[in-house]
């Protein structure tokens, strides 16, 4: 398994404790161009989302919350679990 799998599937129980699995659940896999790992994520009818992992220390949150979108890219595993944590 690679470093990007290891670090997705810890994101992805951290989104799934958080409760941003709803409706659809988290569905993950690889960019086509295989640059990054990704998941999407949501909470009914208040957030939709996406991480990718690009390496350890590249990851992108892309969200939407009440029609805004939001970018936020984390600089290490650790911060973006504290951010899956404030959303």
């Amino acid at each position: 398994m690679s470093k990007r799998e290891e670090i997705l599937e810890e994101l992805v129980e951290a989104l799934q404790k958080a409760d941003l699995d709803q409706v659809y659940g988290i569905d993950t896999g690889l960019s086509q161009d295989k640059k990054y790992r990704w998941a999407i994520f949501c909470r009914a009818r208040t957030l939709d989302g996406e991480v990718r992992v690009y390496n350890p220390n590249w990851i992108l949150f892309r969200t939407m919350k009440g029609g805004y979108k939001d970018r936020y890219v984390c600089g290490s595993k650790e911060l973006a679990l504290k951010y899956i944590e404030e959303l």
